[in-house]
């Protein structure tokens, strides 16, 4: 739509005038609007909101949609008969309606009457009022896109009130919808979609019918064809039934043939099974598996008592080294005391000879101090031992765990290992078999699903596993297409829960583990599904259904109803998949992932993420047994390359653990020898004090007393201290027996540990083996069972199958017919000649009779069915439209929400606010957040804001909503309810900006305030219209 130039010029649909004569509180009344901003400003009661509902119900809206009354009539004024609207609206511009019939200017009159009628009239361009009805002021509304029961166009104080007060998340969201119309555009789509639905049912019972009406034509037309000749037809059924009597011998005779070769065939089969089986029973034997784990016992037995002999000889050896460094320290002490003594003695003796001791004491003092001065070093040596110890003990603990954990990883590659091997074996086994690769049991299932679909226990013949159904247009992608399947390659398709049920019992008689295959239970149906209109399409790329060649329709549609593989592209660059996924303007239609040869899913906008994956080959898709097994062999080879890197890794932390051992070891000796360091000096400093608080300056008597009695103690210390070194000595002797004795047995259970856990990989080798072949013995013993009982079962038909054939050549009633045609020929020629002389005989009508009906049939179903697929092909192109509008609608939703969304955070921040808005498309709800100005208390919910900022915010909202609808005016009541004059302010700014923003568009704003505001610096020229006080 073009819009004006000027600040001051409207567009075409905009409000002129409105004139009310007895309607509501107004007797006459009118006002112009002359410029494109109005504010009408009035008291409560002065009749502002009247000019919104006379606006609303002048044009056509209803009288519930104003919140004013619930009828028309109640807008009458009270003792007036009835009440007029009379509503100018420009109609000059290029999108004017019908200008040459109503002019630059429409005027519409609307009259009330007090009994509740009303009726329309316009004003035509020469001023005489011409009647009109509803219908034509609809259609005038419609053109200009005046839309009175939109609240963002029409506002009123109501609607007002509630948004500023309560917020309601559900409210606002139907806010949202009606401003931009999608409700009523949602409520089209979903009204269309079930109408089609309904006539698609109505076409379902007239195609019933119509299939009566081509029953009916084809028994008149067969009656038409078989008119004919009776006699003719009684030769060719006596013909036909010789002929069929030789056509039985025939067939009779080739079964005979047939199963003939298969007894031979059968024969050489059991014999050849009967061999292997011998050769299988000779080469398994369970006895070295037994001694295998009989020497395990032995040594686990071993290994206990050996543990058993430890525990106590480990506590024993702790008292002994205690009760050691108890004697130990005690003989310290008591050759400390005996050298004290001693050197006491010596000192009484220089003393008394000396007669003073001032130079003794002297060095005395000296050595004491020097002894502390020893000592203290000593302990800090000892506690930086100490430290290294415990390092050295931690380091070891640390080795000896990192030590033990690859031994769990080597088992789980030996386990690997045997798997691959295993498999290797079975496919070697099966040669040629393409269902060798989904493992040992698949042939023998499918062949057992066969077996039973042949039998009829089925209501229609399973698929499965589906990859054998599925091949690869391009090698490239087999890996990648792998990958989307998933799981689903081995999968089975089942018609009815029954043939589910049937399935899983012939799986529980073949599969001997858990990993049974799938079972999808779906109705089969002869057509795949038509997906060209949900495909992903991106040349040169395609979707993973095109990148497979599927020519069964069941299998095609179980992976289009589980995997939805149209919808994901193929892309080989990473590039290119990350420009289709990352912007929504470029996210190819129906795209629901994009893969690439990596196995990397790009999942498009506005969801945007990425998932990295590895490439990786394939394994079912385009690959045959042989490549399966060159497969195999690399990655045996991989395997046991990385055995062997895992061998030498064990050996170097075998390594590390025994050098963190060692040190260990050299450091707790470390500690001992500085423990024994420590207290030597302690009892130097101790003796060397006590000499130095002992030297004193006695008489002669006394020392000579002194010194009997030190040499007295002297002598006694002397053989206590032999008898204690030799208690020593004892205990010495015994720790160092006990440490050899537990050396000793600690190398032993080590061994016995060695010995354990390679008896324990030895014995899970043999089992597996034992396992493997135990299985396939049992398996060749089942299937020769079974097919000896095939063999006897050929012989005994082959037998009767014979005497029947000759006891029929004896009855035989005719010549032999050389070459006769099969059975289902004759006997549907047979069936049709008897069928056409029972027709005849009951026959009562003339051939013109005949002729008449069969024409009349013919006529009234060939236009009946060209009725219905006229009808047909009308209800899929519109359920086709409606659907993809409907889902355009859906997209256009979350584009509209998304700028509104930009709108909301810029007028906001703009004011010094910060805030969002949540929407909920799933849930129908709209969430308001926003901030004080400057972020003071932080992002929070509308509940928590003031009644101004509550307004403002709803204000904001609002405004977002104006800049994504596009309408000739805009009409608000109440705008600035709990608003204080700060936000009054701002709120009447941000009006004004988005007026001379929106060019063209008229604005009306009704308030109950007193405008005390700025507006001499407003952008666009402002006409403010003042209401007189209401009467009391």
């Amino acid at each position: 739509m073009a819009l004006p130039n000027s600040l001051d010029e409207v567009m075409v649909g905009s409000i002129l005038s409105v004139h009310v004569q007895n309607f509501m509180c107004h007797e006459n009344f009118k006002v112009d609007f002359t410029k494109r901003v109005t504010f009408i400003v009035g008291r409560n009661g002065s009749g502002k909101s009247a000019i919104l509902t006379a606006l609303v119900v002048g044009l056509g809206g209803k009288a519930s949609e104003t919140n004013r009354g619930k009828n028309v009539q109640s807008f009458v004024k009270k003792g007036a008969n009835s009440a007029n609207i009379e509503i100018k609206i420009n109609n000059s511009g290029q999108w004017a309606y019908r200008p040459d019939e109503y002019g630059s200017i429409i005027t519409i009159v609307k009259t009330i009457t007090a009994s509740g009628t009303s009726y329309f009239k316009i004003r035509s361009p020469t001023g005489q009022l011409l009647p009109t009805n509803a219908k034509a002021v609809n259609a005038i509304v419609s053109s200009l896109n005046i839309q009175v029961n939109n609240p963002i166009s029409v506002l009123n104080q109501d609607d007002a009130r509630e948004f500023s007060i309560k917020m309601d998340p559900r409210k606002l969201y139907s806010l949202f919808m009606r401003a931009t119309r999608l409700d009523v555009t949602e409520q089209n789509y979903n009204k269309a979609l079930a109408i089609c639905k309904s006539t698609k049912e109505s076409w379902e019972r007239k195609n019933k019918s119509c299939m009566d009406l081509e029953n009916e034509y084809n028994k008149w037309q067969k009656l038409y064809e078989q008119m004919q000749s009776r006699k003719d037809i009684e030769k060719r059924v006596k013909s036909l039934k010789l002929e069929l009597f030789w056509s039985e011998i025939a067939e009779a005779e080739s079964d005979v043939a047939t199963i003939r070769d298969h007894c031979v065939k059968q024969r050489a089969k059991c014999a050849k099974m009967e061999s292997t089986l011998q050769t299988m029973e000779q080469a398994l034997g369970g006895a070295a598996a037994e001694a295998w784990k009989a020497r395990l016992e032995e040594r686990k037995a071993q290994k206990a008592a050996l543990e058993q002999q430890l525990r106590p000889l480990e506590r024993d050896a702790q008292d002994a080294r205690h009760a050691h460094g108890e004697a130990a320290a005690t003989v310290k002490r008591c050759r400390d005391m005996l050298e004290r003594e001693r050197r006491r003695v010596r000192d009484y003796e220089q003393e008394i000879q000396s007669g003073g001791a001032a130079a003794q004491r002297a060095e005395l003092a000296e050595r004491a101090e020097r002894c502390r001065a020893a000592a203290e070093e000593a302990r800090a040596r000892l506690a930086t031992l100490r430290n290294d110890a415990e390092q050295a003990r931690a380091d070891h603990e640390r080795c000896a765990a990192a030590a033990e954990r690859p031994h769990a990883e080597r088992s789980r590659l030996n386990a690997r290992l045997g798997q691959r091997r295993q498999e290797l074996r079975e496919l070697s086994a099966r040669g040629g078999d393409s269902l060798a690769v989904y493992g040992a049991a698949m042939s023998e299932l499918c062949q057992r699903v066969r077996a039973a679909a042949e039998r009829g226990h089925f209501s229609a013949p399973p698929r499965g596993p589906v990859g054998q159904y599925i091949k690869v247009r391009e090698r490239q992608w087999g890996g990648t297409l792998e990958h989307i399947i998933g799981g689903l390659m081995s999968s089975f398709c089942v018609n009815s829960p029954e043939d589910s049920t049937k399935l899983f019992k012939i799986m529980d008689q073949v599969w001997r583990g858990d990993n049974k295959p799938s079972v999808t239970c779906s109705k089969f149906f002869s057509r795949q599904h038509d997906v060209r209109d949900t495909s992903a399409r991106a040349p040169p790329h395609r979707s993973a259904l095109e990148a497979l060649h599927v020519e069964d329709p069941v299998v095609a549609n179980f992976l289009i109803d589980n995997l939805a593989l149209e919808r994901v592209l193929l892309v080989p660059d990473h590039d290119e998949a990350v420009r289709l996924a990352e912007s929504v303007e470029r996210v190819p239609r129906n795209c629901g992932k994009i893969v690439t040869q990596d196995c990397s899913e790009y999942h498009p906008a506005p969801d945007y993420r990425m998932y990295g994956g590895r490439a990786r080959a394939a394994r079912f898709l385009h690959l045959d047994t042989d490549e399966r097994m060159r497969q195999l062999g690399a990655e045996i080879q991989e395997l046991e390359a990385e055995l062997q890197r895992l061998d030498v890794r064990l050996q170097g932390l075998a390594a590390e653990q025994r050098h963190s051992a060692q040190a260990k070891d050299a450091a707790e000796r470390a500690l001992r020898a500085m423990g024994a360091e420590l207290l030597r000096r302690e009892a130097d400093e101790n003796a060397a004090v006590a000499a130095l608080e002992t030297l004193q300056a006695p008489q002669q008597a006394v020392l000579d007393d002194e010194l009997k009695a030190s040499k007295q103690r002297a002598h006694e210390l002397s053989q206590k201290l032999d008898e204690l070194e030799r208690g020593a000595a004892t205990h010495k002797r015994q720790v160092e027996r006990r440490d050899a004795q537990m050396s000793e047995l600690k190398a032993q259970v080590a061994r016995a540990n060695d010995d354990c856990r390679k008896l324990s990989e030895e014995i899970s080798q043999k089992e597996m083996e034992m396992d493997r072949g135990a299985a396939e013995r049992r398996g060749v013993q089942q299937r020769l069972g079974e097919e000896r009982a095939k063999l006897e079962k050929l012989e005994d038909i082959v037998r009767s199958k014979e005497e029947a054939v000759a006891g029929r050549i004896s009855a035989a009633r005719g010549p032999r017919i050389d070459r006769p045609r099969s059975k289902d020929v004759i006997n549907n020629l047979l069936a049709q000649n008897k069928r056409e002389i029972g027709l005849l005989s009951q026959a009562s009508v003339s051939r013109e009779e005949v002729e008449r009906e069969r024409a009349t049939a013919e006529t009234n179903y060939r236009r009946t069915q060209q009725m219905l697929d006229t009808l047909r092909v009308s209800i899929s192109r519109i359920t086709n439209m409606a659907t993809d509008h409907k889902e355009f609608c859906v997209s256009l939703k979350k584009s509209i929400s998304r700028n509104i969304g930009i709108n909301f955070m810029a007028t906001l921040t703009t004011r010094g606010y910060e805030g969002h808005l949540r929407f909920d498309h799933r849930d129908d709800t709209l969430l308001l957040e926003m901030s004080a100005r400057e972020g003071a208390r932080g992002v929070r919910s509308t509940a928590s804001l003031s009644g101004g900022e509550r307004s403002f915010t709803s204000m904001a909202l609002i405004t977002s909503l104006w800049d994504c609808v596009d309408l000739p005016f805009y009409f608000m009541d109440e705008f600035d309810v709990f608003m204080d004059k700060v936000h009054q302010q701002t709120s009447v700014d941000l009006l004004l900006e988005m007026a001379a923003r929106l060019a063209g568009r008229q604005f009306v704003f009704l308030t109950p305030h007193a405008l005390g505001l700025a507006l001499d610096n407003a952008p666009l020229p402002i006409e403010v219209v003042t209401l007189g006080d209401p009467e009391r």
